[in-house]
C-alpha cells in the first residue's frame, strides 16, 4: 500500500513539474504571422525584450511572445511629421551580430512574457527607436 501512494505521489510530481515546463514551451513567438518589415521588428522586439528588466525576472519568463504590432503616427510619438519619424525609426539592431534593419515605418510591438505553466507573467512595449516600458 506504501509503495502505490509513492508511485502515485511521484507520478503526481512529475506531470506538474512537466506541465510547468511543457506548456511554455508550446507558446510560439508569433513572429512568423507578421509579413516583411512588421516581421523583422518582430524579431526586434523578442531581441529587445530579452536585454530588457532585472536579471531575476528574466529567468522566470520561459518564453516571449509577440502579441500586435501597430504602425504609429506622428501623433503616437510627439514628432511633427511622418519623415521625422520614420527618422528616428531609420534602423533597428537585431541580436548581437549589430545587423541595422532599415524600417521604412514606425512600429511599436507589445511582447508579452510567460513563466511557468504559460501563465502571462509580463508585457513590454517595444518601439523602433530602443524604449520600451513594462504594463504589469
Amino acid at each position: 500500500m506504501k509503495i502505490r501512494k509513492a508511485r502515485i505521489i511521484w507520478l503526481f510530481v512529475a506531470v506538474v513539474i512537466v506541465a510547468a515546463f511543457g506548456i511554455p514551451a508550446l507558446v510560439g513567438d508569433n513572429s512568423k504571422s507578421f509579413t516583411g518589415e512588421q516581421r523583422e521588428f518582430a524579431r526586434y522586439a523578442l531581441s529587445e525584450s530579452r536585454n530588457q528588466g532585472n536579471p531575476i525576472q528574466g529567468s522566470l519568463e520561459l518564453r516571449r511572445r509577440v502579441a500586435w504590432i501597430k504602425e504609429l503616427t506622428p501623433a503616437d510619438t510627439g514628432y511633427n511629421n511622418v519623415t521625422d519619424t520614420v527618422q528616428q525609426c531609420a534602423g533597428v539592431v537585431i541580436g548581437g551580430d549589430e545587423t541595422i534593419i532599415p524600417m521604412s515605418k514606425p512600429y511599436q510591438a507589445r511582447v508579452t512574457g510567460y513563466t511557468f505553466f504559460g501563465i502571462p507573467f509580463t508585457q513590454r512595449q517595444i518601439l523602433c527607436n530602443g524604449s520600451s516600458w513594462y504594463i504589469y
